[in-house]
């Protein structure tokens, strides 16, 4: 990074380096690149910068690029920062796994594969890379204190914009409504940077939408526009939206040693063929006799549907109708995801039961 952004010389964050930028300056191509993709490369590792409020005694956060395959929320930034932003207090930008995001092709890969998913070590533990970045990350926001953190992602599927909060309170759903109108309140602990949150410094996950959705950039860019720029981000402003609430989601993911494909119809030998436009599914409301995807033999085996408590609740929700994987009750899917390798390694989607 060159001028007029001043490096900081803090000691106390080793891994993140840090930026300072004046109040109401605005970066010109020189400073920030003339793409993302070059912002990026100027940066060239993990990354915190701050810009400068008309009251520094308080400051909010914004977290990105914890995925390396989830762009919106720093091509987001990368645009609002050659603005001359005038926010109202100072504001704390991270900007998580470039090296990640840099590995070719560009924006592809969630993770490398010898490191653990970044938004899975935020309980621990710290002995690798990722654990160490993300303790790190904590510990910055710990002294820092701000009033509300936001941490900006894109659905590895098609899909609307939503939030993800662990706690359902009025301040939660003020930062979730600069962004969207709708959040899940979910029970279920992964290690995720938003199970930290607390009344204090309130943590807000934004699903900005599919990566590959051109709406979702707009999401990001308008979202952040709003939280960096408001007055006050933690009360009901007003708003063109209420926030619609759904709660207690249960993560549905495929058995171990299972095989999936993605196809039209079933895949011989495949434990689990999904269809292809299954992602349309996206926060519809999927009645019972749909088909979500095929199965091999004459059960459900090849799903698990846990609860926040990590309960096997698959019995409850899905039958095995002639080879087909259907709902025994109205369900409201989202997050689902066709790419593979993310099914495998984290979840096929979300669901909540939607009343009759």
């Amino acid at each position: 990074m060159s001028a007029p952004i001043r490096p900081s010389n803090d000691t106390y964050s080793p891994l993140l380096s840090r930026y300072i930028i004046p109040y109401g300056q605005r970066l010109d191509k020189a400073t920030t690149g003339h793409s993302v993709i070059e912002f990026l490369q100027q940066c060239g590792g993990p990354t915190w910068l701050t810009i400068e409020g008309e009251d520094i005694t308080r400051s909010r956060a914004v977290v990105t690029l914890l995925h390396g395959n989830e762009p919106s929320g720093v091509e987001a930034l990368f645009q609002l920062l050659q603005r001359a932003l005038s926010p109202p207090v100072t504001c704390h930008l991270f900007i998580a796994v470039i090296n990640t995001a840099l590995t070719r092709p560009y924006f592809s890969h969630r993770h490398l594969p010898q490191h653990r998913d970044l938004n899975r070590c935020f309980n621990g533990p710290t002995d690798d890379f990722p654990g160490q970045l993300a303790s790190e990350i904590w510990q910055v926001l710990t002294e820092l204190q701000p009033e509300a953190v936001v941490d900006l992602h894109n659905t590895s599927g098609s899909g609307p914009a939503f939030a993800v909060s662990v706690e359902d309170c009025a301040i939660h759903q003020a930062i979730a409504s600069l962004f969207c109108q709708r959040m899940i309140v979910t029970d279920v602990r992964l290690g995720a940077l938003m199970e930290k949150t607390s009344t204090q410094m309130p943590i807000v996950t934004i699903e900005c939408g599919g990566a590959i959705d051109p709406e979702s950039r707009q999401v990001a860019l308008e979202g952040l526009e709003k939280f960096i720029c408001a007055a006050n981000v933690r009360e009901y402003s007003r708003q063109d939206w209420d926030v619609e609430l759904l709660h207690h989601p249960c993560r549905v993911i495929i058995t171990p040693q299972m095989s999936l494909a993605v196809a039209e119809q079933a895949v011989s030998g495949a434990d689990i063929t999904l269809p292809g436009n299954i992602e349309h599914h996206n926060f519809g409301r999927v009645l019972p006799g749909t088909c979500l995807a095929w199965l091999q033999g004459n059960d459900t085996r090849a799903i698990k549907v846990l609860d926040g408590q990590g309960i096997d609740l698959t019995n409850d929700y899905f039958e095995n109708r002639a080879g087909e994987l259907t709902p025994k009750q109205p369900l409201k899917l989202f997050m689902i995801t066709t790419n593979i390798r993310i099914a495998q390694s984290d979840c096929l989607f979300y669901l909540v039961a939607a009343p009759y």
